[in-house]
């Protein structure tokens, strides 16, 4: 992916894309919209922006590997990120509906996507038809109404509802008051939630998770930086129309990785609960070992 949308920017001067990105990054800072005022900034945005968006997509889609989407309907798909990453989990997904109300967007999509789906230039709300899995990624915090949008997006919706947000706190209580409003209208929990007991997390904690990419010379020269990977932290959240064996419990912070044993802050039973791991329990350890943040624990 890193590379089709570094294509698009052939021609233009690192320097201009490097100006682009700092003035995203002062209008996301200050909230002064428009965010995107030139091709320019459009470019700026995919380089730095996508892959972060993919890489959290992707975790998201691996907790939902029992299933098996032939459909997908994408609201506020942007240049089609969540197609790219749906399809490389979900083998059998043949029909695309992606929604977007930004025409660049869709052009600029138009040449990522050679496949055959369907870009529908409109806002939300707007009807929609019934799908096997809807998305909303990174688009709640951009509608004046999300409440009504998600209750529109569910009864849309034949197998999975998947919404991801930034991991941050307001990212996060987005999450959580869709997920409340989602299960009393009788979605059953898939992830990250191994319940849908009430969220056992308070006051400055919340629930987030990271997912790790690689970033490219023009990935680093937009950013600054020298590393080769950076952390996307996201909140999400997976509910189906049908009942779902839920994982026992879920990491959700760090591991403590120690001489001998490993700590692990779990999610399980409406509780976190602090877990070490010794290495005399050798099966156990040695899968802790390998384990990390975000991953599922078995019954």
């Amino acid at each position: 992916m890193q590379n089709q949308i570094e294509l698009l920017s052939q021609g233009i001067p690192v320097k201009m894309l490097q100006q682009a990105f700092e003035e995203l990054s002062a209008r996301y800072r200050t909230k002064e919209k428009p965010y995107l005022t030139s091709h320019t900034h459009y470019l700026a945005y995919l380089i730095t922006r996508m892959p972060a968006t993919n890489a959290a997509l992707s975790q998201v889609f691996k907790q939902a590997h029992n299933f098996d989407p032939l459909s997908l309907l994408d609201l506020g798909a942007g240049p089609g990120t969540g197609y790219l990453a749906a399809k490389t989990y979900f083998p059998n997904l043949t029909q695309a509906t992606l929604v977007e109300a930004d025409a660049k967007f869709i052009a600029l999509g138009k040449q990522l996507i050679t496949d055959s789906v369907l870009w529908q230039h409109t806002a939300l709300p707007c009807p929609l038809k019934p799908h096997d899995l809807v998305l909303l990624s990174y688009s709640l915090n951009e509608m004046k109404d999300p409440a009504q949008i998600v209750k529109t997006a569910w009864q849309a919706t034949q197998q999975l509802l998947v919404i991801i947000e930034p991991g941050t706190p307001e990212g996060y209580q987005r999450i959580i008051e869709m997920r409340t409003m989602l299960l009393s209208l009788g979605a059953h929990m898939v992830a990250p939630c191994p319940n849908a007991l009430p969220c056992p997390m308070q006051e400055s904690n919340w629930c987030h998770f990271p997912a790790r990419l690689s970033r490219s010379k023009l990935h680093k020269q937009l950013k600054g930086g020298d590393l080769g990977y950076e952390d996307e932290k996201f909140s999400y959240l997976i509910v189906s129309k049908t009942a779902y064996d839920t994982p026992r419990a879920r990491i959700v912070a760090p591991l403590g990785m120690h001489t001998g044993h490993v700590q692990l802050t779990l999610c399980s039973e409406g509780e976190l609960k602090s877990c070490t791991v010794s290495q005399k329990d050798k099966l156990l350890y040695k899968k802790c070992r390998k384990a990390e943040w975000g991953d599922s624990l078995e019954k």
